[in-house]
């Protein structure tokens, strides 16, 4: 296999160049109004393409606002996806409230690992580089909320 994988936000920067950060903090109008279960959907475009990377779902997109943390989150139900531009070599996500998720990477060579996520009440760091790309991500049997997908064409 040819992937390395990272928990930590300074050891992914330190081994990738020229970082690109998509976040959905302007996807909601109001931040402001605390809901009753802290989450509250707001539809977006199934699938949703941002910069070149594609964000897809069996059934839907919604992007939520946690007013535990004052911050914005896609959220995927199981068997969603996020398809990355051929030219990816390192992706990292931002996971919140995310309860044992279970996360499979794919290469452009077909190769893939799945590992688990287990952030419940924090937001943790988890990422990937392979030099034969990284093509996708899935979220596999588990719901995953992220707030940021960091990705780079550039490792040392």
């Amino acid at each position: 296999m040819s992937f390395i994988t990272f928990t930590d936000y300074q050891s992914f920067n330190t081994a990738t160049d020229q970082l690109m950060q998509i976040d959905f903090e302007n996807f909601l109008h109001k931040k402001t109004v605390d809901y009753y279960h802290h989450v509250t959907p707001f539809l977006i475009p199934n699938p949703l393409i941002l910069d070149g990377v594609t964000f897809t779902s069996p059934s839907c997109l919604f992007a939520t606002h946690n007013a535990h943390i004052n911050n914005n989150m896609l959220f995927f139900e199981p068997n969603s996806k996020i398809y990355f531009p051929q030219s990816t070599k390192g992706v990292m996500l931002k996971l919140e409230n995310t309860p044992n998720s279970i996360i499979k990477i794919t290469n452009f060579s077909g190769e893939s690992i799945s590992t688990q996520a287990d952030g419940l009440d924090s937001c943790i760091f988890l990422g990937f580089i392979s030099q034969d790309g990284i093509s996708s991500i899935e979220f596999v049997e588990s719901n995953t909320f992220v707030a940021s997908v960091f990705f780079t064409s550039s490792i040392h």
